[in-house]
């Protein structure tokens, strides 16, 4: 479609029909005119029935001025752009009536009445309104006028509709006409308009070859639940039901989501028809206000193809630890500390629990670990158990045979600790498994031996596990969250990583040790942060940590683009860092932050008094053994 093949213009009287062939012609436009004159009068039932037959024509857009443009676009289906009477247009009309003290009649819609007062009074000429909001107002008008005494009547083309009132009552009609720049404008809108309509139409249309083709179902839900779009895969995983049963398939999908894990669950695991999905929802929110709910519908077969090949491709890359003790930047004497027990903990294959807040670097450390010992150069495994349901994190970890379940691979497939065999493998957010997962964990930890799911035979293994979290998992057994056994059998070796906050004297360091990655990845050519861009940095709590430091590192860069990070450059950034911090603590959202060490040390404190000090006593109450109390005093002091 080009631009003007769904434009009419209609011109209210014929001085405006050739000043838009004029304009037109100079700017090389083919769009179609019609000229309404006098063809109906003031019939409006009968000018609506004229132009709704150009919407079968393909018009979509009409063009026109006054009363009728607010008609057309109140009665019709069509998007108006209405001809505006600007000051100027006003002015020409009204100039040749000034100081001849005649009293000037408006008879005519807001639009005009508003710029026609706003010229009267400059050229102090006495103005009777008349508004008009339908029709029939401008025979009332007028006669209003002929009655109060009026000289002049001013407006749009009504002396062409009303030509046998004016010619009875003997009154001047003086036609505001449309000045080139009003005509111009209303072309360069329809062309702002006709650029938005074919922009959004080929997004749409993108749109639908994109849900048409992807290997997912997708269904749109409305706030009440019913489905307004589906693709064509999602059209055939529901084809056995009927419309009705839809809906109160998706109501019970969302039914069983909301009484998972207390409400906050997002995903489902469901049988439909032979196979079984893995089904998402995505709320839609529109400036803040829920618009409804998108679903997905992954094929569970589908995403263990697609795993298993980025097993495969991962696998060629030797599934390796890329980050090694070098990587770990920062020289305060927590730091130094720490390297110091990787190097040791690296000599063993006993089990390491990291904790930490997130975004401290507990992957990090994983991977150094690994990179220190003997298993360097074997595989390294890292998969997230929060970011997975517990039925998939269990055939992933232990993989399963053919015929475990409905759309198992022939072939069956190797989980996760077998993938791992001879290397590491390193459990992240451990503290977000079910109790169920932790019991095969626990027996794979105490037996080295893992059972693939629909197996009747184990399988050894030799792998050495580090887990992180960054939940206190001793409150999480209190809690009941975390089985005790499993508890001890993971914190045979453990480090704690400290907050950012806790060491921000290692802050240039790690911002110089970034500054590089930033420059390869984003090509910019930063050298280095100004003194007082890094003292004010070493101000701020870092609740993010090392990822939150990156994230406002990459943003400096993307300012600065090369050379030296200067505070004029980026006190902005710091100034929106200080406001969303006033409002968290304004809203009650930036509690007093405790580590998992000064929890810990809360804890034994707390147990010590109200044994009186007696350590054996304390260490019942804690429920860990009175050397592994004495150690953690050790360190207290």
């Amino acid at each position: 479609m080009n631009f003007g093949d769904n434009i009419l213009i209609i011109c209210t009287y014929q001085e405006l029909m050739k000043q838009y062939r004029k304009i037109l012609k100079e700017h090389h436009l083919n769009i179609d005119i019609e000229v309404m004159d006098n063809r109906y009068g003031k019939d409006m039932s009968k000018i609506f029935e004229y132009v709704a037959q150009f919407q079968k024509k393909g018009k979509e857009v009409i063009i026109t001025r006054g009363f009728l443009a607010q008609q057309i676009g109140a009665h019709l289906p069509f998007k108006v752009i209405e001809i505006h009477i600007g000051a100027a247009d006003m002015f020409r009309a009204l100039y040749p009536l000034a100081g001849k003290g005649y009293t000037v009649g408006v008879v005519e819609s807001e639009p005009y009445v508003k710029v026609a007062k706003q010229v009267a009074e400059i050229l102090n000429i006495s103005l009777n309104i008349y508004l008009v909001e339908n029709v029939e107002d401008f025979e009332k008008g007028l006669l209003a006028a002929k009655r109060d005494g009026v000289d002049v009547v001013v407006g749009g083309a009504w002396h062409s509709y009303e030509e046998v009132f004016f010619q009875d009552y003997g009154i001047p009609y003086v036609v505001v006409e449309s000045s080139v720049e009003s005509i111009e404008n209303s072309l360069q809108n329809a062309l702002e308009m006709y650029t938005f309509s074919y922009e959004q139409q080929k997004k749409n249309e993108l749109l639908e070859k994109i849900l048409s083709f992807s290997e997912d179902g997708i269904c749109v839900l409305d706030e009440s639940g019913h489905p307004v779009l589906m693709n064509t895969y999602g059209e055939q995983i529901l084809k056995e039901k009927e419309e009705n049963q839809i809906e109160d398939f998706f109501a019970e999908i969302q039914r069983q989501m909301l009484s998972e894990r207390d409400g906050h669950s997002d995903t489902l695991v469901e049988k439909i028809g032979d196979e079984y999905f893995l089904i998402q929802k995505i709320p839609l929110e529109v400036y803040g206000d829920s618009a409804g709910t998108i679903v997905i519908f992954k094929r569970e077969m589908k995403i263990r193809d697609d795993e298993y090949l980025l097993r495969m491709k991962l696998s060629k890359k030797g599934m390796h630890a890329k980050y090694t003790l070098q990587d770990i930047l920062g020289k305060s004497k927590i730091i130094r500390e720490l390297k110091k027990r990787v190097e040791r903990y690296a000599t063993t294959d006993a089990t390491v629990l990291i904790l930490g807040e997130s975004g401290t670097g507990k992957e990090l450390f994983a991977q150094a670990i690994h990179n220190c010992s003997l298993r360097r150069n074997r595989p390294f495994v890292a998969i997230n158990c929060s970011a997975l349901p517990p039925q998939l994190l269990e055939s992933e970890l232990f993989g399963y045979v053919d015929g475990a379940f409905t759309g198992a691979k022939k072939e069956g497939k190797a989980g996760l600790f077998e993938m791992a065999h001879t290397g590491t493998l390193f459990l992240d957010e451990i503290g977000e498994m079910d109790l169920s997962m932790q019991t095969r964990l626990l027996r794979v930890l105490q037996e080295r031996e893992i059972m693939r799911i629909g197996d009747n035979k184990v399988i050894s293994v030799d792998v050495r596990v580090i887990v992180a979290t960054n939940r206190d998992l001793y409150q999480e057994v209190l809690r009941g969250g975390v089985r005790e056994d499993l508890y001890y059998r993971l914190n045979i070796l453990d480090i704690t990583i400290p907050p950012l906050r806790e060491r921000k004297e290692d802050i240039g360091i790690i911002a110089s040790g970034l500054l590089p990655q930033i420059n390869e990845r984003m090509h910019t050519h930063v050298s280095s942060l100004e003194e007082d861009v890094l003292k004010r940095m070493q101000t701020f709590a870092w609740r993010g940590n090392i990822r939150e430091l990156r994230n406002t590192l990459e943003k400096m860069v993307l300012n600065v683009q090369y050379g030296t990070i200067k505070m004029e450059d980026v006190a902005f950034i710091f100034e929106e860092m200080e406001r969303k911090s006033h409002s968290a603590k304004s809203a009650g959202g930036l509690r007093e932050v405790c580590t998992l060490a000064e929890m810990e040390k809360k804890m034994i404190q707390q147990a010590l008094q109200e044994e009186e000090g007696n350590q054996t006593k304390a260490a019942i109450r804690l429920g860990i053994d009175r050397s592994t109390l004495y150690r953690k005093i050790s360190k207290m002091l």
